[in-house]
Parts: C-alpha cells; structure tokens; sequence
C-alpha cells in the first residue's frame, strides 16, 4: 500500500494545478481563505506555499501577499538538416523529461530545429526566451544570437565551450565498458560494427579497439568506415564482410542498438544463434531489442537519458533565477543492462 499524503502535499498539488491552468495569475488569495477552502490550519497553507516557492511558481512580499510568477519561455534547440530527427525513440526519455521539470516550474518550452535559420530568425527568437537547452550535433556550437542567455547543453560531446553548462554521459566508457564486457566471456576475436565517422561514435570505436588489444585480443575493423547515416545496407555489408576468410568474430560491439537488432536477424539468418555462436553488445537500451527472446537479446548502455535531462532543466531553471556559479560539465556513467535485466526504461 502507499503511504497516505501529507495535508500541505494534498494543499501543494491542489495550488500548483490552479497556477499551471492559469485559473490563478497575479495575486493568490489570502492564507487564512486557503485555509478555510481547503478545510486546513494555516501553517498547513503556509508550508504548502514555501514548498511552491521553492519551485519557482510563486514568490512572497513581506505584509503584501504571495503572487504567481511569470511563466518563463524555454527554447528547447536542436539542430539537424533532418526535420524528424527529434522523433527517434532515443529521445523520448530526454524531451519527457524536460517537459515535466519544466511544467512543474511554470515555464513553457518552444521546440525548434534551428537547423538553416537566419541571423534575423534566430534573433527574434532569442527575444522571446528567458533560457535555453540544447541538443545538437557535436560539430555544432551555441549561435551568437543567444549570447547572455542562460544555457545548458544536453547528451553529446564536449566540445570546449566554456560559456555555458553541459550534462551528457562518459562517451569513452561506452567502449572501454563494451571491450571489458566481450573479454571477461573469454572471448578473443572481436569486431565494431557501425558508424566510424569523427565524433561520438569514432571515439567509441577506438577505444573499444584500443580496449581488445590492450587486453592482447584481436578487433576487427571492417570497411568501409563511414556511413553519414544510419543504413541498414551499411550495417549488412559491415557484417558480409566480417564473415569472409575464417569466420565471424566471437563478440561484436554494435554502435546503437538499430545496428544490433539488424545483427541478430541477420545471424539468425545465417544459423547462427546470438549469446551462443556470437556475443553482441550495443548502445541506448531501445525498446525494440524487447522484440527478441530473452537469449538471443544483446546486452547493451542505458545512458542515464532521464536523469541527464531532469538535471539539465532544474539547473537551466535554477540559472533563470540568478544562480551564478561557474560553468558546469556534469557526466554520468553509461549503465551496462544484462539481456536477463532488461526493462521498460
């Protein structure tokens, strides 16, 4: 059974709802009327009112009164010549949690693909912002239109920006922990399979690499190396070309978990069982690898997306409201997730 709310939680919730609906703007009523409509004492009230202070929704004036804050605009930016990008099932944690921080602060969030836009359209819409969260391609840096607007950048690779926050994960550890996974099976020849261009992804590759022949194991790297996007013909000649000469290699590290599903069917095909005759790990813990059976699921990163991104918006929101400290590069560590642990994250 759950445990029953508090009063001044139950008195919170039910203030909270009013401001968010936009029944209550401006001055709220006094707290000896809240009292009597919510059949409560006072103090009940007033640490349900604290509490909503403590969330930005209201702010109190000494012998005046508590009045709603003003809703704050937060343009939430990505960039990407793909107008859909932002529809990959990778990014629903992230942009969920995003939108219930910033509902609970009363501030409404502008989704923009800012990808081609003018300087005059980006600096209308820097008018119109009181802060921004970011998530873009590492090849891509804040524009100047948003110069002086608090900032803070989400998931991705550092890029040495200075003038603003960053909270992502340990983008190395992903191959660094997919090598130790694949050796600690005993296995000794293994393979990357995936995208290898400059960024992301070439850093897990190479350290992945670096990993398996550290360890004196073999890693192979098929070619061709790059693909600038995600193709299931690249992934399928990745893995033909693995199998000539003496065979497939005992564990594959898959770039993203898309790659890993095609992997297994197309082991599958071959008669090959995956988690027996071919170990796979990948990156992302997407919801199709739920499709498979249990033994044929490869183990794979789930990167702390929703914790990254409830983090980013209380700090963005706390940079809103006049925190001033220093620039912050917060980095999670990616969590292994066993084929036998896979949940509904």
């Amino acid at each position: 059974m759950g445990s029953i709310p508090n009063k001044y939680d139950v008195v919170q919730q039910k203030i909270r709802e009013r401001i968010l609906c936009g029944e209550w703007t401006g001055t709220l009523p006094g707290v000896k009327q809240l009292a009597l409509e919510y059949d409560v004492n006072f103090m009940t009230v007033n640490k349900a009112i604290n509490r909503l202070e403590e969330e930005n929704l209201v702010y109190r004036i000494p012998r005046k009164g508590t009045y709603v804050r003003q809703q704050k605009n937060i343009l939430f930016a990505y960039h990407d010549p793909d107008a859909n990008f932002m529809e990959a099932p990778f990014f629903a944690p992230v942009v969920g949690a995003i939108q219930k921080i910033l509902a609970e602060s009363n501030c409404f969030m502008i989704y923009e693909n800012i990808y081609g836009k003018s300087d005059t359209a980006l600096a209308a819409l820097a008018k119109r912002i009181d802060g921004m969260i970011m998530i873009v391609g590492h090849e891509f840096l804040r524009p100047k239109q948003f110069y002086g607007k608090p900032c803070v950048r989400v998931l991705g690779m550092n890029m040495g920006e200075k003038r603003f926050d960053h909270i992502t994960y340990e983008n190395a550890a992903i191959g660094r922990l997919a090598a130790e996974y694949l050796l600690k099976k005993g296995l000794r020849t293994l393979a990357y399979v995936g995208y290898r261009k400059p960024g992301l992804f070439r850093v897990r590759c190479d350290v992945f690499a670096e990993t398996v022949r550290k360890a004196g194991a073999e890693c192979l790297l098929t070619h061709p190396e790059i693909s600038e996007t995600f193709s299931p013909e690249f992934t399928i000649a990745q893995l033909e070309a693995l199998g000539k000469g003496s065979g497939f290699p005992s564990g594959i590290f898959c770039g993203t978990d898309d790659e890993a599903s095609l992997a297994t069917g197309y082991f599958y095909e071959k008669g090959l069982l995956p988690g027996r005759d071919v170990h796979l790990i990948s990156c992302n813990n997407d919801p199709k690898l739920r499709s498979f059976l249990p033994q044929a699921r490869p183990a794979t990163f789930e990167l702390c997306r929703k914790e990254i991104a409830t983090e980013a918006a209380r700090l963005l929101i706390r940079r809103i409201n006049g925190f001033s400290g220093p620039p912050m590069l917060r980095k999670y560590m990616p969590k292994l997730i066993e084929p036998q642990q896979k949940t509904e994250r």
